[in-house]
């Protein structure tokens, strides 16, 4: 009856795992936890009572999830949020309890991804935010409270036809990247952006 680990948990290549249960009551980890290269993992349900992670939460490379149900209870990440070649996932609306990320946000090569709702509580700042390779992704819609950052990078998403979502997005700390996004039709999502200081690039949107 584990509810609380004081260092990492890390799950990788369980290529017969299906399933978390055993991890029903875990509440708290103190450092990074991650969740990768489980082929035949079912979905986070056993996750249901995990409420705060003080490090990263990665998610990468499981075949079979759909949805973050399990992380509905889920509030805080202290380091960061890699979500990495999910192929099958189709929903993050479970993170929608998440109000801090201190670092990083990264959502990256999920085939089926629709949107991002689901991040909308996270606080303010984000110092490294990369919205990479994501085929069915048509808007930034849940990155609204996102207000500074260090880098962006929001690049080959086939899909992406507005920058709605960074709306509130006032400062950009060093570089910000456009890039090779085909169906963008506009700009329109960054008309609060005040300042960039280092590079803003935007490329091959066409």
């Amino acid at each position: 009856k584990i509810t609380s680990v004081q260092d990492r948990v890390v799950l990788i290549d369980l290529p017969s795992l299906t399933s978390l249960t055993g991890l029903d009551n875990l509440i708290s980890v103190g450092f990074d936890f991650e969740i990768s290269s489980i082929t035949k993992l079912e979905n986070l349900k056993p996750l249901s009572n995990l409420i705060r992670i003080d490090g990263l939460l990665r998610i990468a490379d499981n075949g079979l999830i759909t949805s973050l149900a399990g992380l509905e209870k889920l509030n805080s990440i202290g380091t960061g949020l890699q979500i990495m070649s999910n192929p099958n996932l189709k929903s993050i609306n479970e993170l929608k309890n998440v109000r801090s990320i201190n670092h990083y946000l990264e959502i990256s090569d999920n085939a089926i991804l629709e949107s991002l709702s689901g991040l909308e509580q996270i606080q303010g700042n984000a110092k490294y935010l990369r919205i990479i390779n994501n085929a069915s992704i048509k808007s930034l819609n849940g990155l609204s409270s996102i207000l500074n950052a260090e880098f962006i990078e929001i690049s080959d998403n086939i899909a992406l036809s507005s920058l709605d979502g960074l709306n509130n997005l006032n400062t950009v700390n060093q570089h910000f990247t456009i890039n090779n996004n085909p169906s963008l039709l506009s700009l329109n999502g960054i008309n609060n952006l005040m300042l960039v200081k280092r590079s803003l690039i935007i490329s091959n949107n066409v």
